[in-house]
């Protein structure tokens, strides 16, 4: 039977040199040779087909390892994006109430205050008005304490004309 012409690409490696030709894979099966104590030797390309498929197994498991991490790893990352997000939204609601009651406090606080100055107002007015009764009442007691010495002095004059 006629040989096949190898391609171009079995024929070159990456840099471009001449390498040989990749032999039919019946040629490697029946290259094999019987070696005593029922060994079998088998031809490199076998052997490095065989390397090639055990690291490629190998790689494949890895990969499928990797890609498990990578989905827990994602999954882990989106549950805590989901609670960050639960987070947050319940703090916003948290602050917002806060707020809320804040603006509120502020606003009795400044009724409060309004009130408490209404009262030292009304205060000062009572202790105004409470002084200016209280002078009333000295110029009247000293209005009445001259009538009364007045009084006793009409009172002395009068005794006298009588006891003479």
């Amino acid at each position: 039977p006629a040989v096949p012409v190898p391609s171009f690409h079995q024929m070159t490696s990456e840099n471009g040199k001449q390498k040989q030709p990749m032999p039919n894979p019946q040629e490697l099966l029946q290259s094999t040779t019987q070696k005593g104590n029922n060994q079998v030797e088998f031809h490199p390309f076998v052997l490095r087909h065989n390397q090639v498929l055990y690291q490629y197994e190998l790689l494949r498991q890895k990969f499928t390892q990797l890609q498990g991490d990578y989905k827990r790893v994602v999954d882990q990352l989106n549950q805590k994006s989901n609670e960050l997000v639960t987070t947050k939204t319940s703090l916003g609601r948290e602050l917002q109430k806060s707020q809320r009651e804040n603006t509120t406090l502020k606003e009795k606080l400044r009724v409060q205050e309004e009130r408490a100055m209404s009262l030292e107002k009304q205060k000062k007015l009572l202790q105004d008005q409470q002084t200016a009764m209280a002078e009333e009442k000295e110029v009247e007691i000293k209005r009445l304490k001259t009538f009364l010495k007045l009084a006793k002095s009409r009172i002395e004059i009068e005794r006298r004309k009588v006891a003479s």
